[in-house]
């Protein structure tokens, strides 16, 4: 049951990975304002669905009581420290591609933006996860 519920998450954690290793030319520079760029709306935009993926999961798994118990926690958490660990990935491994400090506060916004969703979608009608 436990990879029935996650593998989902996980395909889309590999599908940011993917993303985030295209070289930066691949993408197009948006840049209307300096601090609100189309590329940390994506950032924000697949982190945040990350974290509902995630939640979503861990509830819904029976296999890790620990999981269930804290999925909101560790959806949260794991989305931040991948999110932090796929800049770390762009500085050393990925090809025309470099850490940036503001891609990471976007991940990291975009998470607390999932977990704010999740709670408006799921929690506030009382869903159920059986």
């Amino acid at each position: 049951m436990f990879i029935k519920h996650t593998s989902l998450p996980f395909l889309w954690a590999l599908f940011i990975l993917a993303l985030c290793g295209l070289p930066g030319q691949d993408f197009p520079d948006l840049s209307f304002w300096q601090l609100l760029t189309f590329d940390k709306f994506a950032h924000a935009f697949v982190f945040a669905i990350l974290v509902i993926m995630l939640t979503v999961a861990f509830k819904k798994q029976r296999k890790f009581f620990f999981l269930r118990e804290y999925a909101i926690k560790t959806a949260v958490l794991s989305s931040v420290t991948y999110g932090g660990a796929v800049e770390l990935f762009q500085q050393a491994l990925f090809i025309g591609r470099h850490a940036d400090i503001f891609d990471f506060i976007a991940n990291t916004i975009g998470c607390f933006l999932g977990l704010f969703s999740f709670y408006l979608i799921y929690l506030r009608n009382n869903t159920k996860f059986n």
